[in-house]
This record gives structure tokens, C-alpha cells and sequence, in this order.
């Protein structure tokens, strides 16, 4: 019991996909120009990325106790597609909290279809945080 506590956080990002095989990639371009992503799990500003699902389905996840002000694009990266998915496309879905934990939590779910070709970062959203 001493170990539980509420996580409320003001941003959290959750990316998953239907296809088994396939690595894809969370990245979180935040205000101050740092990128949260695999290869920097921990941003300058308190920014969180949890580990990284390199065999399909996800989730990979961002999270930020504290936003700054200024605008946070979300990205999916495609590192390496499933090649020999039969089914096609790829669907990626992108849940985005505000408020996460608190009363005031609102939640808008995004997907995006990828083709089994397709390549490198697609724009998935944008969280813009104006000042407190």
C-alpha cells in the first residue's frame, strides 16, 4: 500500500497497432525542441518514454508530470514493418489524455492507417499547452 499512488500527469500519449512483427516507434517532439523517443526515455523538461515494443502491438507510452507552454507533436515511427503480414495495412491508434488521473481528464483516441511499404515518422497529433 505504501507503494501505490495516484499518477496524474498533465500529457500521456498511448501507441498501439494490430500487427504482430512490427516495430514501431513513439516519438514525442516537445517545445523546447528535445525529442522523447527510445533512444532518450528521459527528456530535460521530465518527459517519460517506457520501454520499447520491437515485436508488434505496443503499447509504447509517453508520459509529462508538468507541461511547459508551446505545442508537443506526436509521431509514429516505422522502424521495421511485419513482411509477411497478409491482412495489408497497419492500424495505429493513438490514445491522447490531458489531465491524466485528475477529474479534468479528457481523452481523444486518433487512429492511422499504414501502408505495409510505408516508411520513417508520420504526424499523428499535437497536444498545444498554453501558460497555467
Amino acid at each position: 500500500p505504501r507503494l501505490q499512488a495516484l499518477l496524474d500527469v498533465d500529457l500521456r500519449v498511448v501507441l498501439e497497432w494490430n500487427t504482430a512483427a512490427t516495430d514501431l516507434d513513439l516519438w514525442i517532439d516537445q517545445p523546447d525542441a528535445e525529442r522523447a523517443y527510445f533512444g532518450n526515455r528521459r527528456t530535460s523538461i521530465g518527459g517519460r518514454i517506457s520501454n520499447d515494443m520491437t515485436r508488434g502491438f505496443g503499447p509504447e507510452e509517453y508520459l509529462l508530470r508538468r507541461a511547459i507552454p508551446g505545442s508537443y507533436g506526436i509521431r509514429v515511427n516505422v522502424f521495421a514493418s511485419d513482411p509477411i503480414n497478409p491482412n495489408g495495412s497497419t492500424t495505429v491508434t493513438a490514445h491522447l489524455y490531458r489531465d491524466f488521473g485528475r477529474p479534468t481528464q479528457r481523452e481523444e483516441t486518433i487512429e492511422l492507417e499504414l501502408k505495409p511499404a510505408e516508411t520513417g515518422a508520420s504526424l499523428v497529433g499535437r497536444f498545444d499547452v498554453t501558460s497555467r
